[in-house]
């Protein structure tokens, strides 16, 4: 009697080794396949999608997984091949919540297109522009970073100041132009 227990245990037990392996084997091959995706990128050029906003949606909205972890000097790269922004802005933290009054610099603004106001009663009329938050800690002050530039640095000059920056966090957000700023 004692001997035929022992028989099935060692039997469920080799069954249940079985299984674990391939839940093991699943949960590797599934967080192997989530890093994949989240490293590949497709490019869409702005000719073939034919739509701004849906270019900048497409490209850095939807893959938005992407670029984080990565520079924003990569952003650039791949943004400036069809499109050359028109903005490219620092965003700070506010300065009340430091206690010296200091404006951390932690993101980036990046505007594509005409965001100028139209009348309110033309029909919708949209606009979109690209969001990005860097990882932290904060140590840049803004004001030491961007203020001294002269009057009509191109927005290149701009961006190579943020090149070595790391993304944390990238979206597209549109606008109807009709509200204006």
């Amino acid at each position: 009697m004692f001997g035929i227990l022992c028989i099935i245990s060692i039997y469920n037990y080799k069954i249940l080794s079985m299984i674990m392996k391939r839940i093991i084997l699943l949960t590797v091959v599934s967080f192997a396949a989530i890093i994949a995706r989240a490293q590949s990128f497709h490019y869409y050029p702005l000719k073939e999608v034919g739509d701004t906003i849906e270019y900048l949606k497409l490209n850095f909205d939807k893959q938005a997984d992407y670029f984080v972890g990565r520079t924003f000097d990569e952003f650039w790269q791949i943004i400036r091949r069809d499109i050359t922004p028109t903005k490219c802005n620092p965003r700070g933290t506010s300065p009340y919540i430091d206690p010296h009054g200091i404006m951390w610099l932690q993101g980036a603004y990046i505007e594509c297109m005409d965001m100028s106001g139209v009348p309110a009663d033309t029909c919708l009329v949209q606009a979109a522009y690209v969001l990005i938050r860097f990882k932290p800690p904060y140590k840049t002050d803004m004001h030491d970073l961007f203020y001294p530039l002269p009057c009509g640095v191109t927005v290149d000059t701009r961006a190579k100041l943020l090149c070595n920056y790391v993304i944390e966090e990238i979206w597209v957000s549109t606008i109807d132009r009709r509200r204006g700023w």
